[in-house]
């Protein structure tokens, strides 16, 4: 079957209510810095320009690349958030980064420090870091998005991957998307940027383009795995790229957990 097959339009007739929640719109970015040079005076710090990033950071950080992908499309938010998790470097080149907290820990300092935002990102893809994330912001109104390289994925044998897990915990609260180029490109944070700034019920999350961000060569097959496990991703048909399924990992809708978050608050 053919790309450009797999496509169909879909119209959402659930009434929805636009309820206004200032934070709703605003991204929190969790990122590792280095605490030896730690350049945030705060757990989280708030940013309206992407210059005011790279004086913090700097152009080369990761915590630049996020935000750079955050506003890469032509609608993007106004005002978002960045977290660090903090972590010492390594002495000798063989040697990993000495991690001083989790990713789970850092998410609970900063949803201590600042709970003024609504959707996380995270730069680590690690399937551990993943997973607990996403019980963390299960028990939350809030949305989680992720992407992961891993070709685990797209094996249909296989259940023990990151995307079979989140599908069997039954976490409507994250979003993954798989990506050969999760690790680089960041695809969750150019999608986030483009479509968390809609109101609710106004738009789906499928269909989406992601700016400068490389299609996924995928088969019939890895697509028939991937919708199978509830994991989103991005292909390209007919010269055309856009995202596909628009779906939390339990299979809802994103707008849909979007609209009762906001009904909800």
């Amino acid at each position: 079957m053919s790309q450009i097959d797999r496509i169909v339009d879909i119209n959402i007739t659930r009434e929805t209510t636009q309820i206004d929640i200032a934070a709703f719109d605003i991204p929190l970015l969790l990122v590792g810095v280095n605490l030896q040079d730690l350049p945030m005076t705060e757990r989280v710090q708030t940013f309206t320009t992407l210059k005011g990033v790279a004086d913090v950071f700097g152009v080369g950080h990761v915590a630049y690349t996020m935000s750079q992908k955050l506003l890469s499309g032509n609608i993007r938010p106004s005002t978002w958030k960045i977290a660090y998790v903090g972590y010492t470097p390594a002495v000798e080149e063989e040697e990993e980064d000495d991690i001083q907290e989790t990713y789970a820990e850092a998410l609970n300092a900063a949803m201590e420090a600042d709970d003024t935002w609504y959707a996380l990102l995270a730069d680590s893809h690690q399937d551990g870091d993943i997973l607990s994330l996403a019980a963390i912001i299960q028990a939350q109104r809030r949305m989680y998005f992720t992407s992961s390289s891993n070709p685990q994925i797209l094996a249909s044998e296989d259940s023990s991957d990151v995307a079979s897990v989140l599908q069997a915990s039954g976490y409507f609260r994250t979003a993954l998307l798989y990506s050969a180029n999760a690790d680089t490109a960041f695809p969750e944070a150019a999608w986030v940027g483009s479509q968390l700034p809609e109101i609710p019920g106004s738009n789906t999350w499928e269909y989406k383009q992601l700016a400068g961000v490389p299609v996924s060569k995928l088969s019939d097959t890895n697509i028939t795995v991937l919708e199978s496990k509830d994991a989103n991703y991005y292909i390209s048909a007919k010269g055309v790229s856009f995202t596909r399924r628009g779906v939390s990992t339990d299979g809802s809708w994103i707008d849909e957990i979007n609209n009762y978050s906001l009904l909800a608050a």
